[in-house]
């Protein structure tokens, strides 16, 4: 894969890019193969006000456990 500069007449090469493609077209590869399998796990992490430590809300964390490891 390569970083283009419309500005100059090349192109180089990053292979931190490439290996970064790769991995994001692996992950929208498996994706629905995840949902199907009930592969992803909610989290609720509390929103706690500082002032008086009280619960305000939650943020819900996703998180996917593929093949024994989280992606």
């Amino acid at each position: 894969m390569s970083k283009e500069d419309y500005s100059r007449l090349f192109t180089m090469y990053d292979e931190k890019i490439e290996e970064k493609l790769n991995r994001e077209h692996y992950i929208e590869s498996i994706m629905e193969e995840g949902i199907e399998k009930n592969e992803f796990e909610i989290y609720y992490q509390p929103k706690i006000e500082a002032v008086n430590e009280m619960v305000i809300g939650a943020e819900a964390l996703v998180r996917w456990k593929h093949n024994g490891k989280y992606i």
